[in-house]
């Protein structure tokens, strides 16, 4: 796998974090709705922690899912750390 994949490509079964990172590393927008909306596409579409996830999600829309609340400081971190690395290439 390439270091920073295309993230509709991972599979279904790839954990949330990967996800994001991918995310992260893909959405290049000032606005956090662009990292929500890919965040909805590519890891609330195969949530399993839900029995309503996806688009319509009761635990997204009430904040209660933890990636739905923290989503930014989530992009945040995950920013910062591929800086950081990208830093000590």
């Amino acid at each position: 796998m390439s270091p920073n994949p295309d993230p509709a490509s991972l599979p279904a079964r790839s954990s949330s974090i990967c996800r994001n990172s991918c995310i992260a590393h893909n959405v290049e927008s000032p606005d956090l709705g662009a990292y929500e909306a890919a965040i909805n596409e590519l890891v609330c579409q195969n949530c399993k922690s839900s029995p309503t996830a996806g688009d319509y999600c009761a635990d997204g829309q009430i904040r209660s899912c933890p990636l739905s609340r923290y989503s930014g400081d989530v992009v945040d971190v995950l920013e910062k750390a591929e800086q950081a690395w990208r830093r000590g290439k």
